[in-house]
Order: C-alpha cells, then structure tokens, then sequence
C-alpha cells in the first residue's frame, strides 16, 4: 500500500514539476516576453453602471490578455502578432442587472449607439414603419400590449422574423400583477428567449416595483417623440439616447440617415444596455 502511495506521489510530482519548467521555459519564450511586455496596450479595464439615486447607467466589461493562450495562438505562426491577443471579459463590478429596483435612463454612454423604442397598445397600422426600418436595416425595440400578444399573432411573428426586439408592455393598459405576469410567460413562449425590460414613459415607482420583482429592467426613455422628429433627433441625439418613437413614419427615413451620417449606430435595447 506504501508503495503504491510513493507512486502515485511521485507520479504527481512529476506533473506538477514537469508543468513549471514548460512554464519557465514559456516565459523565457521571446513571443511570451513581447506578449507580456506590450500587453497593458491591448487590455481595458471594467467601468462600473453609474448609480445616481434611483437611476442607474450601465457600465462597461473590460478586457484582460489571456497570456497562455495568446502564446499559444502566436505560437502556431512562430511569431509574435498583437493581431492574434486572446482577451478574457472582465464584467462591471456594478451592473444594470443588479439594480432592477432603479430606472435605466440611459444606454451606455461610451459608445456612440442609440436605441428606437415603440410602444403598441391598440391596432394601429405600422407597416410603412417596418418597412422603413427594413430598408435601413435597423432593428427597433417594440413594447406590446400583452391583450394584443393574444390577438395578434401575425404582427408578433412578423417583428420576430424580421429580428427586432419585444417587450411587454402591460395588459390591455393596466399593471395587474396576474395579467402581467401571464403575458410575461406567454411571451416568453412567443419568442423563447427571456424578458429583459418594461419601459415606463416616466419614473413610476409602481411599474418599477412590479417589474424588478420579475427581474426586469425598467426603461425612462431620454426623449419621447410625438411631432418634428426630425427636429427632435439633430436636438437631443446623443450617445446611449433611448428614443420612444411616433407612429407616424413621416422624417422617419431622414432621420436614420441623419443619425447614421453622425457616426452613430441605431441598435436594440439589449446591445445598448449590454455590458
């Protein structure tokens, strides 16, 4: 039995031993010490949301090398190549998602990205909207009325299809805990992928406290739009602006393209949100 224990201790030994010299000799390797020497370039560091009160800002990941495994990718070339980094996500020690009791009344700030939202609460005709977002390539989020989930199928599948974003927005206009939460459920089902946001159009607290308890965030969109659209984006646009949108797609196309022509990027709640 003694011999056996003797054995597999050396045995472990021998691996243990055996990984510090390949990582000496690794380190000795001139790709690991050009790695190692220019690496502080490349890596970013984590910014946490911005907690002000009940409002909250998302922050951003950072980005670490992954020494060992850039090597290993460089290795393959013989050659040192800051193109081929390997980095590890660092996450926000302070995120939106840990703070559902506040209001998100921004996108990140960081990058120069906005975000159209639009809510839907009785039948109106959207088409022309779609239509123009679709020749644009944009993709929009959509708050919808849980009643209408139940009754309008052929424009939930289509907001789908199409790769915009949804949202519950209430139920039949009201917050009511069981409705809500059954909608919830339903478009989950819908879209098989989990609810992230309720929008309120401004800070009401009962909305937030209904929407946190299902670990959700609650949107305050930077602008609601009602007329002169456009006049209204060359006014506020600015990087992580949440946009509540008209119904009328008059200067909708004009304003995409005044936004794009800023450098700006026009992308769902989820990527201006994400961390």
């Amino acid at each position: 039995m003694k011999k056996i224990i003797v054995s597999i201790s050396l045995f472990i030994f021998s691996i243990i031993y055996s990984n510090i010299c390949i990582s000496i000799v690794k380190n000795y390797n001139p790709i690991m010490k050009e790695i190692n020497k220019n690496k502080n370039k490349y890596e970013r560091e984590s910014i946490s949301a911005t907690i002000n009160n009940d409002e909250v800002v998302p922050g951003t990941s950072g980005l670490k090398v992954n020494s060992n495994e850039s090597f290993n990718k460089m290795n393959k070339y013989h050659r040192y190549d800051e193109s081929l980094y390997v980095f590890n996500e660092v996450k926000p020690k302070k995120s939106i998602n840990k703070y559902y009791d506040k209001f998100v009344v921004s996108g990140n700030k960081n990058n120069k990205m906005i975000s159209f939202i639009y809510s839907i609460d009785n039948n109106i005709d959207i088409s022309s909207i779609l239509n123009i977002l679709d020749q644009n390539n944009i993709k929009a989020t959509f708050f919808i009325d849980g009643k209408m989930l139940d009754n309008n199928y052929n424009l939930v599948n289509k907001l789908i299809y199409d790769g915009h974003e949804i949202e519950l927005l209430n139920y039949d206009g009201s917050y009511d805990r069981i409705y809500f939460k059954s909608s919830l459920d339903l478009l989950r089902d819908i879209k098989k992928s989990d609810n992230l946001f309720c929008l309120s159009d401004f800070k009401n607290r009962r909305i937030l406290k209904l929407c946190s308890s299902y670990k959700l965030n609650t949107i305050v969109p930077n602008v609601i739009i009602n007329n002169s659209l456009l006049y209204n984006i060359k006014t506020n646009l600015k990087n992580g602006l949440i946009i509540k949108m008209p119904y009328y797609d008059g200067e909708l196309n004009s304003s995409i393209k005044y936004i794009l022509n800023k450098g700006y990027s026009i992308v769902k709640l989820k990527e201006l949100l994400s961390e």
